[in-house]
């Protein structure tokens, strides 16, 4: 079906849809939760766990979901600002998956995901093993996880189509301070991180009415109390956070310490820990970690005493003369991922190892640790086989082997459309994917409908040749439409000022018989668009709100000297991910972001919640160091370490034995939970010795 036919029918349909549609739902109440359906990447991510990781991992409890029987999805509207309760609302997006036990305890387990700026739903949906942790806790209580503020389907804050078009932006914005740091910019990578950030919160002032003041840990711990609330969990609940939801859960001890009644920490950091500006040197930790445990280890230490001075010098002979690699090494793609290793590495610096630490950050069993003391023996005696054959890919050219001719790229597809800027390419071309995806779907829906007609008349207006910066502009406004507020009036609004009188005409006679539900669907058809615009980054994350959380509490209340020292104290300099003055940068980004909160926020929280945490030897996130720190100032506190585990560890464990103690834990948090798992053999490194 053509386009301008399938629009055409779809706006028969519309008007001969009965009004009284429109009242089949209404607008929630605040503080109250409604049921609705959950959206096909929930699902999906659920269901797609299930099919493909169980049997590989071992993986137990993983049992499909039947949604409205084994699970729910739904909203509860909250105050975007707590002081001002009659204001602009914002809804939460909550995940509920029923206790498997006939009679469940009382108290559920909210999880708490990790960014900040992450969306709690689609981790735990998408993550088999930490889903496998769960339903382990899931056998004796429900598990509540939640989109928070700024993420997900919780009035989503992205940068992604603001960056995208930062050129027409820095044309059309007046304010001199951005224009400033524009001209400041030449090649400097942190000062570019600097203006794309101070952009977005620029455009988020001037294209909506979202307040950014209210994006931080305090607004968000009065969310998990209202969450709660609403659900129906008036006995209190328990809290499970990872990564910067350990941050969060303790901002909820401190506020809400009557309703919290015990507290998991997966890689800690506390509130007085500035993760922002202080989380570029971690990496030597790791590597200190690595080196006590071969140190412990008789055979290891026989065959690499004293690794802390070799690294060292091994580190800096290698920063001063790199050790080329001809042929390049072919990296096994098992070592690429996430990009910590290069797919070929042409030399040996610093930055091998930088990756390396990476790496093990992510493996479930710690990965290339167990090579990094043989490594360093190897570099130290020039024993490039070694490297090769530990890090190469299986099917690599031999050392001595000629190096295969280049093959010459194929020619590139030509553009269905010239952009005046070659800037603008990207947005457009993934602007005419989706109206052709839409109108080849058979998606019927009527959030459908009013995309498609809204996409069709840009892409109509692109292939005419109409001016692409006003195009850009249109859509930049169109990303920003689900922050009006779930509001059917804010379809109408963007239609009538954006579309053509045609289109608009259209568009508002679908709008005319949406529910409540039809208008939030859109506007997550419209935000779905926007985070494809900036790419797989923007979909992972909200750099918006990872910014408005880390410039209200983090550099709010610390300094660039104090950051800098910070770098400065690392037993391995050549480790820090970025330069002081990129760091810097860090501070710069927060120039238009609100700083709203008191320094007290910042201070480590006291408590008597019984709180279990949990902290890994190889994590290059939050270290060591962090969660030993928070756990002197609980009073009923329990740790674990894990040797051979990265951030966080129950995200990692395919041996169960974290999901084990967790659930011991909260079924009786007064008694210290046996943990003596974490120590036996499939926890450990095991560290390759010379042959």
């Amino acid at each position: 079906m053509k386009l301008k036919v399938f629009l055409l029918v779809l706006l028969a349909l519309a008007l001969n849809v009965g009004v009284a549609a429109a009242q089949s739902d209404v607008k929630p109440e605040l503080y109250t939760a409604t049921v609705i359906s959950c959206p096909s990447d929930i699902i999906n991510g659920i269901a797609f766990t299930d099919r493909n990781y169980a049997a590989a991992y071992g993986l137990t409890n993983l049992n499909g979901e039947v949604e409205g029987e084994t699970m729910e999805c739904g909203i509860v509207t909250v105050p975007e600002n707590y002081d001002e309760p009659d204001g602009r609302t914002i809804e939460l997006f909550y995940m509920r998956l029923f206790s498997t036990s006939k009679s469940p305890a009382a108290d559920p387990l909210i999880y708490l995901s990790g960014g900040p700026g992450i969306a709690g739903t689609h981790e735990v949906a998408s993550t088999p093993i930490s889903l496998s942790s769960l339903n382990q806790i899931r056998e004796r209580r429900d598990i509540v996880t939640y989109d928070q503020r700024g993420t997900g389907y919780s009035n989503y804050l992205i940068c992604a189509p603001f960056t995208s078009a930062i050129g027409m932006l820095l044309q059309r914005n007046t304010d001199e301070k951005v224009a400033a740091q524009f001209e400041a910019i030449e090649n400097d990578y942190g000062a570019t991180i600097a203006m794309k950030n101070n952009l977005c919160a620029v455009m988020y002032d001037e294209l909506t009415d979202v307040d950014l003041g209210q994006y931080n840990s305090v607004a968000s711990a009065q969310d998990i109390l209202h969450l709660a609330e609403a659900l129906g969990y008036s006995e209190g609940y328990n809290l499970f956070g990872t990564s910067y939801g350990t941050r969060l859960s303790q901002y909820a001890m401190r506020t809400t310490p009557e309703q919290v009644r015990s507290v998991v920490l997966d890689g800690a950091l506390a509130p007085d820990q500035a993760n922002s500006t202080m989380s570029f040197a971690k990496r030597y930790e790791q590597y200190l970690n690595i080196f006590a445990q071969c140190a412990a280890d008789d055979a290891c230490n026989a065959a690499y005493p004293n690794l802390n001075e070799r690294f060292a010098a091994l580190l800096e002979k290698i920063e001063a003369n790199p050790i080329a690699l001809d042929p390049p090494l072919v990296v096994n793609p098992q070592y690429t991922w996430q990009a910590s290793l290069p797919a070929v590495i042409e030399k040996i610096d610093p930055s091998f190892f930088f990756g390396l630490a990476g790496l093990s950050n992510g493996f479930p069993d710690g990965g290339p640790a167990n090579l990094a003391p043989r490594t360093i023996l190897a570099l130290e005696e020039g024993d490039l086989d070694y490297v090769r054959s530990a890090f190469g890919a299986p099917d690599a050219p031999a050392a001595d082997a000629a190096a295969p001719a280049p093959v010459a790229p194929p020619p590139a597809a030509q553009p269905a459309f010239q952009p005046d800027q070659p800037l603008f390419q990207a947005p457009f071309s993934m602007l005419l994917m989706f109206a052709q995806n839409l109108a080849a779907s058979g998606d019927t829906g009527i959030d459908t409908h009013w995309l498609a007609i809204a996409l069709n008349d840009l892409q109509a207006r692109l292939t005419a040749g109409e001016d692409q910066v006003d195009l850009m502009e249109d859509l930049i406004t169109l990303s920003v439409v689900p922050n009006m507020g779930v509001d059917a009036q804010s379809l109408i609004d963007y239609a009538n000022e954006h579309l053509s009188a045609e289109a608009a005409a259209a568009a508002n006679a679908v709008v005319a018989q949406m529910t409540h539900h039809d208008v939030r669907k859109t506007l997550w058809g419209i935000q779905d668009i926007a985070m494809n615009l900036g790419g797989p980054e923007a979909r992972a994350s909200s750099t918006a709100l990872q910014f408005a959380v880390n410039c209200a509490e983090d550099t709010a209340f610390t300094t660039p000297e104090e950051a800098r020292a910070y770098l400065n104290a690392s037993p391995f300099p050549q480790l820090v991910l970025f330069s002081a003055e990129t760091n810097d940068s860090l501070f710069k980004s927060c120039e238009f972001y609100p700083k709203p909160l008191d320094e007290s926020v910042a201070a480590p929280v006291m408590s008597d919640i019984p709180t279990l945490l949990f902290q890994s030897a190889l994590d290059v996130q939050t270290p060591l160091s962090w969660g030993q720190a928070i756990l002197a100032t609980l009073n009923k506190g329990y740790y674990v370490e894990w040797p051979n585990m990265g951030h966080i560890a129950t995200g990692k464990d395919y041996h169960g034995c974290a999901g084990d103690i967790a659930a011991a834990f909260l079924d009786n948090p007064a008694r210290e939970p046996d943990a003596s798992c974490a120590q036996e053999s499939d926890y450990m490194l095991k560290f390759v010795l010379p042959e």
